[in-house]
C-alpha cells in the first residue's frame, strides 16, 4: 500500500504568507505604540520635543488625526489581503476597502502633508516626511483608479504598495533606534532613519507585490491569496 506523501506549500505561497504575518505584526507594532498618544497626557516625548506646537490647535488637531485614522489603515489593510475575506470581491472587502481609502486619503495624507513641514530632522527629515506623504497618495490614488477601470490585478498591487508605505511607521521606529546608536547628532539620526524606512517600505513593497497572486478577472471579483 502506498503512502500518499504529505502535502506542503509551494516557496511562493509560504512567502507570501510570510508577508502577510509581518505586516500583520509590523501594524500591530504600530498601532500599540501610538494608541496612548491619543490620550490628552503630554508629556510623552515626541510631544515634549514638539511643545511650542502642541500649542497651536492646528497641529495638535491634525496630529491627532493622523494617528486615529492611521490605526484605522493599519488594522484594515492586513485583512484586505487575507483570501478569506478577499476572496469574491465580497461586501467585507469592499466595506474594509472603503474604510482604507478614507481613512488614508481622507486624513492621513492631508494631516501627514500638514505636519511635514514642523518634522524633526531639518531639511533632509522634512523632504523625506514629504516624499512618504506623496507616494502613499500616489500609490494609493493609482490602486483606486485601477479599481474604477476594473484592472484588478493592478488595483492589488498598487495598493500593496500603499500599504508597505504606511508600514514605514513601523520601519521608522525600528531604523531610528539603530541610527541614533550610530550617529552622534540626534537630528541626523532622525532624518537618516526616515531616509532608511521610506527606502525599505518602497523596495518591501514592489517585493511583496511579487508574492502574491491575484486572479485575473475584472469588474469586481478579487482574489488575492498565497
Amino acid at each position: 500500500m502506498s503512502r500518499v506523501a504529505p502535502r506542503t506549500e509551494p516557496p511562493t505561497i509560504r512567502l507570501a504568507r510570510g508577508w502577510q504575518l509581518m505586516g500583520a505584526a509590523l501594524s500591530l507594532f504600530v498601532v500599540w505604540y501610538v494608541v496612548p498618544y491619543l490620550s490628552t497626557d503630554r508629556n510623552y516625548l515626541f510631544l515634549v520635543e514638539r511643545e511650542a506646537l502642541t500649542g497651536k490647535r492646528l497641529w495638535y488637531a491634525c496630529f491627532y488625526l493622523h494617528v486615529l485614522a492611521g490605526c484605522v489603515a493599519l488594522l484594515a489593510a492586513p485583512l484586505l489581503l487575507w483570501s478569506g475575506v478577499s476572496r469574491g470581491g465580497g461586501r467585507l472587502h469592499r466595506l474594509l476597502g472603503k474604510a482604507y481609502l478614507l481613512a488614508v486619503l481622507g486624513w492621513v495624507v492631508p494631516t501627514g502633508a500638514g505636519m511635514a513641514p514642523f518634522a524633526k530632522g531639518g531639511v533632509p527629515g522634512r523632504a523625506a516626511f514629504a516624499l512618504l506623504v506623496l507616494f502613499l497618495a500616489g500609490h494609493t490614488l493609482l490602486g483606486l483608479r485601477a479599481l474604477r477601470r476594473g484592472e484588478v490585478r493592478a488595483h492589488a498591487r498598487w495598493m500593496i504598495r500603499s500599504y508597505a508605505v504606511l508600514l514605514s511607521a513601523a520601519m521608522f521606529r525600528l531604523a531610528y533606534g539603530w541610527t541614533r546608536e550610530l550617529v552622534a547628532d540626534g537630528e541626523n539620526a532622525y532624518a537618516l532613519a526616515v531616509w532608511i524606512s521610506l527606502a525599505l517600505s518602497l523596495l518591501g513593497g514592489q517585493f511583496a507585490c511579487r508574492s502574491f497572486k491575484v486572479a485575473d478577472t475584472r469588474g469586481s471579483a478579487l482574489e488575492i491569496y498565497p
